[in-house]
């Protein structure tokens, strides 16, 4: 797993690049998480 992480590191250094990818990251998390609310509302 250490390559893995080493790469993900390397990658997410670069700053233009870590903005690309944390709006999509956010969009699927605030996704999720409204799915999560809304099971929690109608349990």
């Amino acid at each position: 797993m250490g390559v893995h992480e080493n790469m993900a590191m390397k990658v997410l250094s670069n700053e233009a690049v870590a903005k690309g990818f944390a709006e999509p990251m956010f969009d699927v998390l605030m996704k999720g998480l409204g799915k999560s609310v809304a099971a929690v509302k109608g349990s």
